[in-house]
């Protein structure tokens, strides 16, 4: 089972930080930034992220090309990490690339959880304007989409049961027929 792990959001109370909401692919996964660093440090590829040289978070612009994440500071207000880049207040991140009736489709992620498939001229105008933050750039005329490396999940096998004695189980019509007999012995027995 493989999950990939894409960091969308950094959850902010004020100037605080709390969390980093980060997509799996099929759902959202709240981590803090030390559970983040753990992971990357064992090797886990978290992308979007990285650990700088002072053992700090920061964008990862070589591997992801990730250039600002959006930060959630308050219900309804979203602003850019790095604002002077740019104002928007929605980012969408290139997840993978597929392809449609022969033309190259782009799925992406939202800052506001939306799931998009972008066509190529939608996804050059907005990685010239700055609305995709992460997952892709420009090589020249050319969309390069980074790798999202999928994170292998071992299954473990789940351990056979072994049962020395095979308990036998009685019908439930047995059971009941059982406890009506002895009501009724009680209730003649209590009568005499």
């Amino acid at each position: 089972m493989c999950k990939m792990k894409v960091v969308v959001l950094r959850e902010m109370l004020g100037a605080r930080e709390i969390c980093w909401s980060v997509w799996d692919g099929k759902q959202v996964q709240e981590m803090t930034s030390n559970q983040i660093k753990t992971l990357l440090k064992a090797g886990t590829k978290v992308s979007g992220l990285k650990v700088s040289k002072d053992g700090e978070l920061e964008p990862d612009q070589e591997g992801f090309y990730c250039k600002n994440i959006m930060e959630h500071r308050h219900c309804g207000n979203y602003t850019p990490m790095f604002s002077e880049e740019c104002m928007a207040n929605l980012f969408y991140i290139v997840i993978g690339k597929h392809e449609e009736n022969g033309v190259d489709v782009y799925d992406c992620i939202s800052t506001k959880w939306e799931q998009v498939a972008l066509s190529e001229s939608d996804v050059k105008a907005y990685i010239r304007i700055g609305i995709i933050s992460a997952g892709a750039k420009l090589d020249g005329d050319k969309i390069v989409v980074a790798p999202v490396e999928e994170v292998k999940v071992e299954s473990k096998p789940v351990p056979e049961v072994k049962t020395e004695e095979k308990v036998e189980e009685k019908p439930e019509e047995t059971v009941k027929e059982e406890v009506k007999t002895e009501d009724k012995t009680k209730s003649q027995n209590s009568r005499k």
